[in-house]
């Protein structure tokens, strides 16, 4: 054979140039594992399999406007709003990167409204007369009237409208100005108008002569006001009408002590214990046990809901809830701890301590002395206290458990050092016990139960290489700023925001159970023990990958153009002949080029 021939040295020279080549051609390092005689960590799958998948999300990338109202037509089964064509010329302007699949969202909050007749919705959204707070643009100008409860936030949301007034089309914008989400309509109405809504795919997308281009002038603000009839009621008996009939379990016994509802072997449909579907993770629905785990279901600080369908715009929402994601207030305003990266510098990767660190106020709900162990600030914290590590060895804790030890596999807990571990490791505590109601007496029985801690600014925290982001009343509103922080996210959430779409778990951040089961083994597997090393490796990656992609799709010019995009749906909607408009400027460009 013609190898044979080939003298040693040489064959040694080409075998490693093969190598190095081998090396230099591989998509990823995790895909090299097979190298290694150690049996790859659930981790280490998890994280090669979100790279793969990013990479073929991004290359659905479209540059041209051409393309993106190809990608909108066979995905969403329309044309495309009228002004498709310019939203596309700023997000190019912006230089945004656009992939159809990061405006998912949008879609997913707006498809019920194609049953409701346009009139209706239009003058719900004019005339929303409680709470009131509702953004008009009017001729290219956006502006709100005064009686808006919350005017921080309608200060925000009006800054960021007004940087986009020109290109949008008359309509109103009614705001929900409170923490959490505020419509839960039953899943059987919906389900039906979801049904009818389905009714306007049938539009002949070929047929282009009759499309309408243009949006209708709006009066001024004349019409009758709107009264939604927000009304209180049993959060849980409110939530479990929207989930799915299989997913609706009425018997589960969510009034179980706290530990007996985390899971002993991991969540449900994890691999190895960890979070492989983010979407079913996030939603309470699939994930019955958190009834009596969250804090919006166990006592929240007010339970103030509407079941019908109306048009609200809300900051953040549960995947049951029937509000319209639109950027959070906070978001908007430039000064907010949201921007922290604005004249502050950020510690190298290697000088940042191989610490979790979280600070906050004990918020999420109406807690007391005896349900505090139910909400999730205060599981959290307990958990990375040693002393109640300590207990939680010892079968003791108040508010969690350990998992069966041949889960996770944890070295500290193996070694009897678990507590040491965590006190070693964590740097966790309440800012503040204040609560939306609790009385003095009861605040300052919780201070005995945990010992508030000095708090610290957002740059101090990211001196630490590991920052949870846990929820509180709703969303924390921490998480951009965690995700440009060259910190590694570690995220627990029910609740959607408008970005989630852009976002891949193990790859921008590290994905946490809602029961906080797993947080022991995701510390141990980049952290590690005395004995066993860490995969601080993999941590740097996801912090690096998790900024670097923040700062190319969650900055403030993709908050606008997912606005923009947003409203031009919605003030779809609100017309008499929405199925038969949208933009096919393309469409007649290719039928009179193919006609030469």
């Amino acid at each position: 054979m013609a190898w044979r021939r080939i003298s040693k040295p040489l064959a040694v020279v080409l075998a490693f140039c093969s190598f190095i080549y081998f090396l230099s051609h591989s998509p990823s390092p995790y895909q090299l594992q097979f190298l290694s005689k150690s049996k790859p960590h659930p981790i280490d799958i998890l994280v090669s399999q979100a790279e793969k998948e990013f990479n073929k999300l991004l290359a659905l990338q479209v540059k041209t406007s051409a393309a993106a109202a190809s990608a909108y037509r066979t995905r969403r089964w329309r044309h495309p709003p009228p002004g498709f064509h310019r939203w596309f010329e700023l997000a190019q302007e912006y230089d945004a990167i656009i992939v159809e699949d990061f405006f998912d969202q949008i879609y997913n909050d707006l498809e019920v409204f194609w049953a409701i007749p346009p009139t209706e919705i239009a003058g719900q959204a004019q005339g929303l007369a409680n709470p009131g707070c509702v953004i008009h643009v009017r001729n290219g100008t956006a502006f709100g009237r005064d009686g808006c409860w919350n005017k921080n936030w309608m200060k925000n949301y009006l800054k960021g409208i007004k940087e986009i007034e020109e290109y949008l089309p008359d309509l109103s914008i009614p705001l929900n100005m409170n923490d959490g989400p505020r419509l839960l309509v039953p899943w059987d109405e919906v389900d039906k108008d979801i049904r009818a809504a389905k009714a306007s795919w049938e539009v002949d997308l070929t047929k282009v002569k009759n499309v309408k281009s243009h949006y209708t002038s709006r009066e001024a603000l004349a019409g009758t006001e709107f009264k939604p009839g927000f009304h209180g009621g049993d959060a849980i008996e409110l939530f479990l009408r929207t989930c799915l009939p299989h997913t609706t379990a009425q018997s589960y016994n969510y009034s179980l002590p706290a530990p007996d509802l985390m899971p002993e072997n991991g969540p449900e449909e994890s691999y190895h214990g960890f979070v492989s579907n983010w979407t079913r993770a996030t939603d309470p629905c699939e994930n019955l046990n958190l009834l009596g785990l969250q804090s919006a279901f166990v006592k929240p600080c007010t339970v103030s809901k509407a079941t019908k369908l109306f048009p609200l715009f809300s900051g953040s929402k549960m995947p049951t809830n029937n509000d319209i994601l639109l950027p959070a207030a906070k978001y908007w305003d430039k000064e907010d701890k949201s921007f922290f990266l604005k004249g502050h510098s950020l510690p190298s990767w290697k000088n940042k301590a191989d610490k979790v660190v979280w600070r906050g106020t004990a918020s999420g709900g109406d807690y007391n002395g005896e349900n505090w162990m139910r909400f999730q600030r205060h599981r959290f914290v307990t958990m990375l206290n040693e002393s109640v590590v300590q207990q939680a060895v010892e079968g003791k804790a108040p508010s969690f458990r350990l998992a069966e030890q041949n889960v996770y596999n944890i070295s500290a807990e193996k070694e009897g050092k678990m507590s040491k571990w965590i006190g070693a490791h964590s740097d966790v505590g309440f800012s503040d016990m204040t609560s939306c109601n609790a009385k003095n007496d009861v605040q300052e029985r919780m201070r005995s139960i945990f010992q508030v801690r000095q708090g610290q600014h957002m740059t101090q925290q990211f001196q630490n290489k590991f920052v949870p982001d846990i929820d509180g009343n709703s969303f924390s509103g921490r998480y951009r700023a965690f995700l440009q922080s060259n910190s590694v996210p570690i995220k627990a959430t029910i609740y959607r925001e408008w970005h989630d779409a852009r976002l891949m778990p193990w790859l921008h951040f590290v994905p946490m159970d809602n029961t906080f089961v797993d947080l022991y083994g995701i510390l141990d597997y980049f952290i590690g023990s005395e004995t066993k090393a860490g995969h601080d490796h993999t941590a740097r990656m996801i912090a690096e990958k998790g900024q670097e992609w923040a700062m190319k799709s969650m900055r403030r010019e993709d908050m606008l153009l997912y606005v923009y995009r947003l409203l031009l749906e919605f003030a779809r909607i609100c017309e008499e002949d929405r199925e038969n408009m949208g933009y096919v400027g393309d469409l007649l460009v290719a039928n009179t080029h193919n006609a030469r």
